[in-house]
């Protein structure tokens, strides 16, 4: 059977969250707690159940951030305002820390039917700015692009991925 963490507490004589503190390299406990921790760990064979974030290997690849303008509030300008311009680098920020890239294709919705084939061809997996598409253009983009969430929209009757500004 698998040691676990509050086996190791047992041994060392401290709680599960000085293991756990211990095992995740963070502060708060002591140097002699921590080695005597992570000796108990290595000589009872301690696997931890969930790899630690860093050591994950990806290789995201390319993540398209599709914009659709409009004459609402996501117009051809939208790259000046301050809240799309930090979406963008924080979306490419953290698509980096996954080893991918993040591509941005903004298109106007007008030219959104004439260009779905184009999309389709370009790239695999799309993140769609839906703060102003209709049901109708977001169902479009649904049925013809596979790897497809949209965000800041959300229509209930439509079987998709959705974020919207409250995180649902």
């Amino acid at each position: 059977m698998a040691i676990k963490i509050s086996d190791i507490a047992k041994m060392a004589g401290v709680s599960k969250a000085s293991v756990s503190l211990a095992l995740n390299e963070k502060p708060g406990i002591s140097d002699q707690t921590r080695t005597k921790i992570i000796k108990i760990a290595k000589e009872h064979g301690y696997q931890p159940l969930r790899k630690k974030r860093q050591d994950i290997t990806s290789n995201l690849g390319t993540v398209t951030f599709l914009v659709v303008t409009t004459s609402g509030v996501v117009k051809s300008n939208y790259r000046t305002l301050p809240f799309f311009n930090s979406l963008i680098s924080c979306l490419s920020a953290e698509v980096g820390a996954l080893n991918g890239s993040l591509k941005t294709i903004t298109i106007n919705q007008e030219e959104l039917g004439q260009r779905i084939g184009e999309l389709k061809t370009t790239a695999t997996s799309f993140l769609v700015l839906g703060t102003d598409l209709n049901q109708e253009n977001t169902e479009l983009l649904k049925k013809h692009l596979k790897h497809v969430v949209f965000l800041d929209t959300y229509f209930e009757d439509l079987d998709a991925d959705f974020v919207t500004m409250d995180n649902y």
